[in-house]
């Protein structure tokens, strides 16, 4: 990142003033080697922040600002991770997201490990950020990618013990195991791409959960899973969903299926018991492509020399043309 300075100059008793251009480097990237231990902010001066350490534990409130990049060292064995203990909020927008990813993307806060092309991030290269019990937290309109090796560390984010946490208008995804693991977690999980993961999401525990309006497609074995004997048959109450395929995810009855049917037809991302489903979205809700189903009008372009004709709203029900909404002017 680089910035102007203005000097001024006075010449001869006039105030006469210009600018020079010099070159002044922001602060990033920010390496971060300890814990957190006072109330802290991670600003896009500083970034990207580079977690130099196989676990740095937020036991104070963090703040990450929009358009933040936080990269993970993998020369840590894949163990480099945020601890949440206490509370993170991590909240961008639609135009500067926030990302957490490997020091090998070079595609978010530039080359950071001056390799250039010789690395390329891949699923593992870092651990997880993992909310332990009682702890708080928000990551919405952020990037979670290139985390998880192991089933040893559940999700590239983990919550446990915990229903303090929502993730929102987010993309999980690139994990070598769960995007999301939640035990004994009802946290919210809504609006989020889900995608390119081993598994998308995983419930634990002993609680229920619910997520809403999520893109659940592209992953490897599965979309939605609930780890151990369910609970119940809505443990996970998945309903409203996209599974990648207007026939629903693979379902097929196991053990502890309850009552839930088969979805043998379902060409999404499948799903197991205690996981339910149905009703699931029809299209996908990160699609701009959506049906106008009121005052569907289309701009038009008149070009000199070319006439127009009369323009009507059309009546289904009579099969006419009705309600006359513009007349040309010849």
């Amino acid at each position: 990142m680089q910035r102007f300075q203005k000097i001024l100059f006075f010449c001869g008793g006039l105030g006469l003033s210009f600018f020079i251009a010099q070159t002044v480097r922001a602060a990033g990237p920010t390496e971060i080697k300890s814990d957190i231990t006072t109330e802290t902010v991670w600003t896009k001066e500083g970034s990207p922040y580079v977690i130099k350490s196989d676990g740095i534990k937020v036991n104070a409130l963090l703040t990450i600002e929009p358009g933040v990049v936080v990269k993970f060292d993998y020369s840590y064995n894949s163990r480099a991770k945020l601890e949440i203990n206490s509370e993170l909020i991590a909240i961008g927008n639609e135009n500067e997201r926030i990302i957490f990813t490997s020091i090998r993307d070079d595609s978010f806060g530039g080359d950071t490990n001056l390799d250039g092309d010789i690395t390329i991030p891949k699923s593992g290269d870092w651990n997880s950020i993992h909310f332990t019990p009682g702890s708080r937290g928000v990551i919405d309109y952020a990037t979670v990618s290139y985390g998880v090796r192991s089933r040893t560390v559940w999700g590239e984010i983990t919550i446990i013990g915990t229903n303090n946490v929502s993730i929102r208008n987010s993309e999980i995804k690139n994990s070598g195991y769960y995007g999301i693991f939640l035990y004994n977690s009802s946290s919210i999980i809504e609006n989020n791409i889900i995608s390119n993961n081993k598994t998308g999401i995983s419930l634990g525990g002993n609680k229920k959960a619910v997520m809403r309006n999520n893109f659940i497609a592209g992953n490897v074995e599965c979309g939605a899973l609930i780890s151990g004997i369910p609970i119940s048959l809505d443990q996970l109450d998945a309903r409203d969903n996209w599974w990648g395929d207007v026939s629903g995810p693979y379902y097929k009855r196991g053990l502890y299926g309850y009552v839930n049917e088969d979805n043998l037809e379902g060409k999404g991302n499948c799903v197991n018991d205690g996981v339910l489903f149905n009703p699931w979205l029809q299209k996908s809700p990160v699609d701009e492509d959506v049906a106008c189903q009121e005052n569907c009008h289309s701009n038009v372009l008149f070009l000199p020399g070319i006439k127009a004709s009369r323009l009507y709203k059309y009546d289904s029900e009579t099969d006419k043309d009705l309600d006359e909404l513009w007349v040309p002017n010849w």
